[in-house]
């Protein structure tokens, strides 16, 4: 029998985040902004709703959906033009502000996992919006360093075009796909079609 290859992701890295504006006519995405070498933890917990669906008094199906979720990124550092893009704070002076005015706005966010093969996985969310008091600071202390790590916190939802909250790739091979990985990290409304 034929040893099987465990697709478990040994290393998460890449973030990439784009703006996302949205009007009455269509959405608008801003330049990609890489996080390079910040990266270091995620977590998705979907937000779902279940019920079931009667018919002549019996129950005749099981009713699940995914209606969003909560996204947290665990970064190194936050620069004040990173808070700009994820909290839509202002600068003044140098320093960045937030009124009651500041809407964080929406934003697309793509990352990468390496599995324990070689491969990839890459994962797109459409549109999430991140909120300044959702961000948290952690101080870490192991064998005598000391480090700080910030956690910001977001919420996915559908994108109102089409529905999609986000893409996942598996088994994504860094060489031969290297054009689908450029495009993924580089065109925020890029998912890879079939065959590419």
């Amino acid at each position: 029998m034929a040893k099987k290859t465990v697709g478990t992701l040994v290393n998460i890295n890449n973030l990439t985040m784009w703006s996302r504006n949205e009007s009455e006519e269509t959405a608008t995405y801003g330049e990609a902004v890489s996080f390079m070498k910040r990266f270091m933890t995620v977590s998705d917990t979907p937000t779902t709703v279940s019920d079931q669906l009667f018919g002549d008094g019996e129950v005749a199906a099981d009713y699940n959906a995914v209606t969003g979720g909560t996204l947290e990124l665990g970064l190194t550092d936050l620069s004040n033009t990173d808070r700009v893009l994820i909290y839509g704070e202002s600068v003044k002076d140098g320093t960045n502000v937030i009124t009651t005015d500041t809407n964080s706005g929406y934003n697309v966010v793509a990352y990468s996992g390496k599995q324990q093969n070689g491969l990839l996985t890459l994962v797109k969310y459409l549109r999430v919006k991140f909120a300044p008091g959702q961000e948290q600071a952690q101080q870490v202390t192991n064998s005598g360093v000391n480090w700080a790590t910030k956690t910001v916190s977001g919420t996915y939802s559908a994108d109102p075009e089409t529905g999609i909250f986000r893409y996942i790739r598996d088994n994504v091979d860094p060489v031969k796909d290297s054009e689908v990985v450029t495009k993924w990290f580089s065109d925020a409304t890029y998912y890879g079609k079939a065959g590419e």
